[in-house]
């Protein structure tokens, strides 16, 4: 859609949402606007607005620590674009929609098609969250026979272990359901898969629970856990069975162990790793002076790049 359309169509939308105020006896201002519609349109049906019109509401989640822009009246199909600045003595963290983050890049644009509520995170310290010489990326993408050896420095148990990425799944399998897979992360026993018609999770070496999902076109949060399995809001019980007991080391993701068993492609955003309660690693996505793309862990200050012949490719700078 071009600007001009985009411009019109809003014009049109707000002369009739002043007819509709005036048909209900408001006093109409001298100046009609989307920053002055009069008190009266709020009574009109579906939300007060004419229809394919949408509200976006962003605000910062402490005006002592950051300002944001991007709140306005927008028609149905706009390009839209939301702005967060840190204050000094603060940084960006991430924008977040009904608590839940959305993305960790400043500058976000998107397409309305809904009344949309941003929240900006900040928090203290300086915005730079790396040493000298390497720059934060939104995300880093994974591509095939990429994979990357995470150490955790010591043993977990699986008990205890619980992780948390945040990723766009790219992968595409041929469509014979559960047998070509590409793996999206391994721990020693525990393996999870990507199939064409869902998810495979496995351990001691036996494939045991089949999701049926399909990963949308978008980031999501993948859970894992003992005991659970999560994508966002969809949530799936499974039962692992071990003898003894089990802990692991590492993290590898992606993930390959020979030709027919690729990689997952793949956009990283952030991978979090619990031990227990404990946030025990935070892993963001950047890359080095050299242009070398990788993880950094912001608890253990250690960098992860891929350690196979291939890199990954990196994304925006945040």
């Amino acid at each position: 859609m071009s600007v001009e359309t985009q411009i019109n169509r809003i014009k049109a939308n707000i002369a009739s949402a002043y007819a509709k105020a005036a048909e209900k006896g408001a006093a109409l201002p001298v100046s009609q606007n989307s920053e002055n519609l009069p008190d009266a349109i709020e009574t009109i049906p579906a939300g007060g607005l004419p229809s394919g019109t949408y509200t976006i509401s962003v605000t910062a989640s402490d005006n002592e620590r950051g300002t944001v822009t991007g709140s306005g009246i927008v028609s149905d199909g706009m390009s839209v674009t939301i702005n967060a600045f840190a204050l000094s003595g603060f940084h960006f963290v991430e924008w977040q929609m009904n608590g839940q983050k959305v993305t960790n890049q400043k500058k976000y644009s998107f397409t309305a098609d809904k009344d949309v509520s941003f929240v900006a995170v900040f928090a203290p310290g300086d915005s730079d969250r790396l040493p000298s010489g390497y720059k934060e990326l939104e995300y880093i993408q994974s591509s095939e026979y990429v994979t990357c050896y995470i150490s955790f420095g010591e043993s977990i148990p699986y008990e205890s272990l619980k992780i948390e990425i945040y990723a766009e799944i790219l992968s595409k399998t041929p469509s014979n359901g559960f047998t070509s897979y590409r793996i999206l992360f391994g721990q020693n026993d525990m393996i999870v898969r990507i199939m064409n018609s869902g998810i495979s999770l496995g351990w001691d070496g036996t494939y045991i629970n089949n999701v049926v999902y399909s990963f949308p076109d978008k980031p999501v949060k993948i859970a894992i856990d003992k005991t659970q399995f999560s994508v966002d809001d969809a949530e799936f019980t499974i039962s692992i069975n071990s003898s003894g007991s089990k802990t692991t080391n590492a993290l590898w993701i992606p993930a390959y162990t020979n030709s027919s068993s690729l990689d997952c492609a793949g956009k990283f955003y952030n991978i979090k790793v619990y031990n227990g309660l404990m946030l025990f690693m935070d892993l963001i996505p950047c890359i080095s002076s050299d242009n070398i793309s990788q993880f950094y862990d912001l608890i253990s200050n250690r960098f992860f790049p891929s350690t196979s012949t291939k890199t990954f490719i990196p994304g925006p700078a945040v």
